[in-house]
């Protein structure tokens, strides 16, 4: 018995059974037991064990990409792919790695976006090659010249290497893209699952300009989502920021700073109007924030029917759009059309709030961008039980007010007459701009708690 569980790192053992006294191997196991397994432990994890494959020549030897942004570098790499040419220029040779089991793909794109894609998959099983035509369940090629080198999985962790051609034709029972690496630029997308095969949800990257793939170079940087983030922030500063406030200008404060006006209009549609207008330009700039992201509209039935984000979102700009439009062309009071503009004007503008809440409600989900959901929803959940909150108190104010406004104003007052503009504010004056104030202020964290959430993520 030469080779105990730890023994082979020392040699003694071997030899000196045969010439020293059996007492001496029984009094060196004792002591190797207790030092070696707390040392050892500690040692594994510190040394990769795909660090002198994966990892090794990142950078010289081949190209790395892998997944958090500059993991390559560090060996820290959740998940990641390298490729490089071979010296006679005929093959591409791959390697893919991830830590934990589940699969790992590589796909090669003329844009950032799943969609027109061929793409490698690894997983325990081996390697396949797939072709996908959107962002759908991906296509196996029935007649592939993939060839596997080696594939293992190694303290947990997977890792793989496959050889694949230079160049091929698109083939609708084939491939649905044409590849020349040696002439062509492609984006590297990158992702991870569970299983064999599944969908990755938001456990992808994609390069951020295409590569010349029979190039090494130093780094290949991710696509930067900044004007994704910053779409988001908009559209929240619009929908949270500014409308939700200013439907309550409209609906409750007509009757407080009666008298009271802002360039010759009264104080409540002054800050009205101001508020849907920032609201309307907000909601403008953050759809061309998010269209020059994507290049355009790059959506299929598939994922719309995944998160209709994208639909909600269009809708609520139309309908954004509409509303000033109606309000410049609206009647004037008291003719005959002005009773249909205001049941219009109020309808287009609660249905656009409430897709602008969903649509921001949805982002919580969107692969685009990983934005911790939990925290996120809870803001959004918070905002509008607030909001709700705010008006039930607000309606109650006003049934109270005008139930207490009737044994004060003379009984000869005509039903439905316009307030004169002198006359006094409707009671409850100081509840309404309080809690307005109060309001303000909890919008306005809102707005930077979701702000955080949306810069932190990935």
């Amino acid at each position: 018995e030469p080779i105990k569980i730890n023994g082979a790192p020392q040699p003694e053992p071997e030899s000196e059974p045969e010439s020293e006294p059996e007492s001496e191997p029984e009094s060196e196991p004792e002591s190797e037991p207790e030092s070696e397994p707390e040392s050892e432990p500690e040692s594994e994890p510190s040394a990769s064990a795909y660090k002198s494959v994966a990892y090794k020549g990142c950078g010289e030897s081949k190209n790395c990409f892998g997944q958090p942004a500059n993991c390559e570098g560090s060996g820290s790499c959740d998940y990641m792919f390298t490729w490089k040419i071979n010296d006679a220029g005929t093959k591409m040779i791959w390697e893919g790695y991830r830590k934990g089991s589940g699969y790992v793909a590589v796909g090669i794109s003329k844009d950032s976006n799943m969609g027109q894609d061929s793409m490698f998959i690894c997983n325990q099983g081996g390697v396949k090659e797939y072709y996908a035509k959107g962002k759908t369940m991906p296509v196996p090629v029935t007649q592939s010249s993939v060839k596997l080198l080696k594939n293992e999985v190694k303290d947990g962790n997977l890792y793989c290497s496959f050889e694949s051609g230079v160049s091929y034709e698109a083939d609708r029972k084939k491939r649905s893209l044409d590849v020349n690496i040696g002439e062509e630029k492609y984006h590297v997308l990158l992702a991870q699952g569970d299983g064999a095969l599944s969908y990755h949800g938001k456990d992808r990257i994609a390069s951020s300009e295409p590569q010349a793939l029979n190039v090494v170079q130093a780094s290949v940087g991710t696509k930067s989502n900044l004007l994704l983030k910053l779409h988001g922030i908009c559209m929240i500063a619009a929908w949270i920021g500014c409308i939700g406030t200013g439907i309550i200008f409209a609906r409750y404060f007509k009757t407080t700073w009666t008298g009271q006006q802002v360039m010759g209009k009264d104080r409540w549609f002054a800050a009205h109007r101001f508020l849907m207008a920032v609201g309307v330009v907000l909601t403008i700039i953050g759809l061309v924030l998010a269209a020059v992201h994507l290049g355009g509209w790059k959506y299929n039935a598939d994922q719309i029917s995944n998160n209709p984000h994208p639909v909600t979102g269009i809708i609520t700009f139309i309908l954004a759009l509409i509303q000033p439009i109606m309000a410049f062309f609206r009647p004037h009071p008291g003719t005959s059309m002005r009773p249909i503009f205001n049941i219009a004007h109020w309808g287009v503008g609660s249905i656009a709030f409430m897709l602008g809440l969903t649509s921001i409600f949805l982002a919580s989900n969107l692969v685009k961008v990983t934005i911790e959901p939990i925290g996120y929803v809870i803001c959004c959940v918070v905002y509008v039980v607030v909001y709700v909150l705010v008006h039930l108190a607000l309606t109650g104010n006003a049934i109270r007010a005008k139930a207490k406004q009737k044994t004060e104003v003379h009984p000869m007052t005509e039903k439905g007459m316009s307030a004169e503009p002198n006359i006094d504010d409707l009671p409850g004056r100081g509840f309404r701009i309080t809690l307005l104030a109060v309001f303000s202020i909890f919008t306005f964290v809102i707005f930077i708690a979701l702000t955080v959430l949306i810069f932190r993520s990935e």
